[in-house]
């Protein structure tokens, strides 16, 4: 009986060792793949943010060419053609011409130091994401062509840098897109946070669009990677438009 009690005791415990080592193998196994999984997403982050990166600093001097040839040009070109045409035989016209010219070149040195800021745009985390969007807009407003109407509202927010880098990137193309095909002339933005969550919305009047018929071209592809950008920084893109009756755009980012 002793002998038969010691055999069950060892089988036991054989069993026990083996289902245990079964368990923790499995357990390892698991935590591996869970591992690579992690390390997988942290890629795809990083490739987006490289990627945000890239294509804000590309806009960033895009829209540094236009505003260089749509303002400061014809800004310089004005007090060049005032200079040229001075009437020195007539002091009072003379005067005129010089106070122009000394208005247009302070108009055209306002516009160079908003230039130098938008070329901060790759660092957001620097600045933060409403100087950022500020010094955006002042670019469009400085066209003549659109009314800018930006406000915020609870101005503490927990934005951390990847957010803040992504979501800019997606306010931009936004804004690109109004100024590509919404015809607009008006753009409101605004900012709220909450507890929870930060909302930002672009709103402008222009000729709007249909969004059914907009996800069965290239143009859908576009939004659609907007939406997965903002799936890499917990956010939700939602846009809601109509055939002439405007777009709004809204970027939920959710903390925690």
């Amino acid at each position: 009986m002793e002998k038969f009690e010691i055999k069950i005791l060892i089988y036991s415990v054989s069993i026990i060792l083996f289902v245990l080592t079964f368990f923790l193998l499995a357990i390892f196994f698991l935590f591996k793949r869970k591992q690579r999984k992690n390390f997988n997403k942290i890629s795809a982050l990083n490739n987006a943010l490289l990627q945000s990166q890239i294509e804000i600093q590309e806009q960033t001097f895009t829209n540094i060419s236009q505003e260089l040839h749509d303002n400061i040009g014809q800004s310089l070109s004005l007090a060049k053609l005032n200079l040229n045409t001075i009437k020195l035989n007539d002091s009072r016209k003379a005067q005129e011409s010089i106070d122009e010219t000394k208005a247009l070149i302070s108009e055209t040195l306002v516009n160079i130091r908003d230039l130098s800021k938008s070329m901060l745009g790759e660092k957001i985390s620097e600045i933060g994401l409403e100087k950022a969007i500020r010094n955006e807009l002042k670019i469009l407003k400085n066209t003549g062509d659109y009314v800018i109407d930006f406000t915020t509202s609870n101005l503490i927010n927990s934005f951390t840098p990847q957010q803040e880098l992504v979501a800019f990137r997606i306010i931009q193309e936004t804004l690109h897109n109004i100024v590509k095909h919404a015809e607009a002339t008006e753009i409101i933005i605004n900012i709220k946070h909450q507890t929870a969550c930060s909302i930002i919305t672009i709103t402008d009047n222009g000729k709007g669009f249909d969004i059914i018929t907009l996800d069965k071209n290239e143009s859908g592809v576009g939004l659609k990677n907007m939406k997965n950008r903002a799936k890499l920084i917990n956010a939700d893109f939602i846009i809601e438009s109509s055939l002439m009756k405007g777009t709004k755009s809204s970027l939920k980012i959710k903390f925690g």
